[in-house]
């Protein structure tokens, strides 16, 4: 898959070795630099914010916080 439409969050992990992107479809990542993404499992659609925290992914969106 190419890259997530309309982004509205990006951010690196502290490793480099995954990129997330979050958007109205929810949140996406991509372990190769951004050549392809996947949708992440459990992701809320109108993600708007994201935040890692060690191994933790978290998501904002209108109607509140997620972990995912």
């Amino acid at each position: 898959m190419g890259s997530p439409i309309e982004m509205s969050d990006v951010i690196v992990s502290p490793s480099g070795q995954y990129v997330f992107a979050s958007g109205d479809a929810g949140v996406f990542a991509s372990s190769d630099h951004g050549l392809h993404w996947q949708k992440v499992p459990g992701s809320p659609s109108g993600a708007t914010r994201l935040m890692l925290s060690d191994h933790d992914l978290f998501v904002g969106t209108g109607k509140g916080i997620y972990l995912i």
